[in-house]
């Protein structure tokens, strides 16, 4: 659910033109508060992002809706358009096409 935060603020951040790596690097020299969450271009894996998914089907089945990991859900699961449209803009920039162009990703947690 925190990466369902960080992610929506990067795509806030996007739409405002601020460097996301810039306001959480500002939020860490808080003497408090800040947990160290970072923006990644999806959810998979276990424990963060997958275990909230069976304690709603769970309570789905106890007629209660868990809004909160639904809606970090639906936010993680548009990351991974969103960072494939941040990639192809970056290539239109320097006019590559996105077609045949190879894209090395590194430090993406999957």
């Amino acid at each position: 659910m925190n990466i369902g935060l960080v992610n929506e603020m990067a795509i806030v951040c996007d739409r405002l033109g601020v460097n996301v790596w810039e306001v959480i690097d500002a939020a860490a020299t808080k003497p408090f508060g800040s947990c160290g969450s970072l923006p990644v271009p999806g959810s998979a894996g276990t424990c963060i992002p997958l275990d909230p998914h069976y304690l709603a089907w769970k309570m789905r089945t106890l007629n209660y809706r868990t809004r909160f990991i639904d809606v970090a859900s639906e936010i993680n699961s548009q990351m991974p358009d969103f960072v494939v449209e941040k990639v192809a803009h970056a290539l239109n920039d320097v006019r590559k096409a996105v077609k045949g162009s190879h894209v090395l990703v590194v430090g993406a947690r999957l």
